[in-house]
């Protein structure tokens, strides 16, 4: 049986074979040092991360 951290990987992979305007582009995948959870960054979550860092606005 597939665990949720396989299930959860096979999701982003999936995702980030799709080219679509409307689908977030997955720019890489990882674990949250803190618990070890999976994780993936979108698009959206790097023009955050580079709005918060102080870069140029999110949007």
């Amino acid at each position: 049986m597939e665990t949720r951290r396989e299930r959860f990987l096979r999701k982003v992979r999936t995702t980030a074979a799709i080219e679509e305007a409307g689908v977030p582009a997955v720019f890489d995948t990882g674990a949250d040092p803190s618990d070890g959870e999976a994780i993936g960054l979108h698009a959206f979550m790097r023009r955050l991360a580079q709005y918060l860092d102080g870069g140029s606005e999110a949007g």
